[in-house]
């Protein structure tokens, strides 16, 4: 996920999933997959965060990879909710 937020515009992800979450047959589990975003990889503290930190922790350092994690999570979820 971390290699995804870091890679692609934060624009270029809401836009797409913004579609989604107002489908009729996507917006259950687009809704679903948002709020696991949040509570997998939304604080430096989460579990995706500190999954990321390990496969990471060759090239980058733990908080650097947590920080990060949760700053480009945070900034993906802020645009979804201002939609």
């Amino acid at each position: 996920m971390l290699r995804v937020l870091r890679a692609v515009p934060t624009a270029d992800l809401a836009y797409p999933l913004r579609r989604l979450r107002e489908d009729s047959c996507a917006g259950t589990v687009t809704g679903e997959a948002i709020e696991h975003l949040r509570t997998l990889f939304g604080a430096p503290n989460a579990l995706g965060s500190g999954f990321a930190a390990r496969a990471f922790e060759e090239i980058e350092s733990d908080d650097t990879v947590r920080a990060s994690c949760a700053a480009l999570a945070q900034d993906l979820l802020t645009r979804l909710t201002r939609a």
